[in-house]
C-alpha cells in the first residue's frame, strides 16, 4: 500500500468515525462504531479504494438510520405532550362546574354575616352550615372521581409514550445491526456494494443521489 494510500485511509477510518458519532445524542450510536471499527479497521486499511466506495454507499444509510430514531424518539414526545394538553383542556369544565358547586356551598354561610341580630345570624350558619357540608362533601367526591380518570389518562400517555420509544428504539437496533454488518461484509469483499438504494432510507439517498 502507498503512502498515500495509507494516509487516506487513516483519513478515512477518522472520517467514519466523526461521521457515525457525530453530534448525536444516541449512546448506541457509539457502541455502535466501536464495534463496527474493532472488526473493521484491520480490512479498511488493506483496501481502501474498497472502503470508500462501500463508504460511499453505507454511511449515509447509517446517518439516515439515526435521524429516523431521533425523529422518531420526538415524534413520541410531541405525541405524548399533545395528548396530556388535550387532557388537561377537557378538565376546564370540570373545574368550573366544581367552582360552581364551591361557591353554591359557601355561599349562603357568607352571607349569614349580614343577617340582622345575633340570633338570625346563628340561625343561618345553623341551617346554612349543614346543607352547606353536604353540598362540600358532594364536591369533594366529584373532584375525586374527576381526578381519579385525569390520572388515568395521564398513566395511558405516558404508557403509549413509552410503548412508543421503545419500538423505535428497537427498529433502530434491529436496522443499525443490519445496516453495519453489511457495511462490514462490504468491507471485507465478502459483498459487493448494492446498485440499488438501501431499503432503510430509499428516498433520501434517491434524493442526494446515492
Amino acid at each position: 500500500m502507498s503512502l498515500q494510500s495509507t494516509l487516506k485511509c487513516f483519513a478515512l477510518i477518522a472520517c467514519v468515525a466523526m461521521t457515525l458519532c457525530g453530534d448525536s445524542k444516541n449512546p448506541l450510536d457509539n457502541v455502535s462504531l466501536a464495534r463496527f471499527l474493532a472488526k473493521s479497521a484491520s480490512a479498511m486499511q488493506r483496501n481502501p479504494a474498497r472502503t470508500i466506495s462501500c463508504s460511499d454507499y453505507f454511511l449515509p444509510a447509517i446517518e439516515c438510520i439515526t435521524h429516523q430514531f431521533e425523529e422518531s424518539n420526538k415524534l413520541c414526545a410531541e405525541t405524548a405532550a399533545a395528548a396530556r394538553a388535550a387532557a388537561e383542556a377537557e378538565t376546564d369544565e370540570v373545574q368550573k362546574e366544581l367552582a360552581q358547586q364551591a361557591d353554591d356551598s359557601c355561599g349562603a354561610i357568607v352571607e349569614c354575616k349580614k343577617a340582622d341580630g345575633a340570633q338570625s345570624k346563628l340561625k343561618c350558619y345553623v341551617d346554612n352550615g349543614s346543607e352547606g357540608s353536604k353540598g362540600l362533601r358532594t364536591l369533594s367526591n366529584n373532584a375525586n372521581l374527576k381526578s381519579s380518570k385525569f390520572k388515568e389518562q395521564l398513566r395511558r400517555i405516558d404508557s403509549q409514550e413509552s410503548v412508543c420509544i421503545t419500538n423505535g428504539r428497537l427498529k433502530y437496533e434491529s436496522d443499525s445491526a443490519e445496516a453495519y454488518d453489511e457495511f462490514t461484509s462490504c468491507i471485507y469483499g465478502q459483498t459487493t456494494v448494492p446498485s440499488e438504494p438501501s431499503h432503510w432510507c430509499p428516498e433520501s439517498e434517491e434524493e442526494s443521489g446515492v
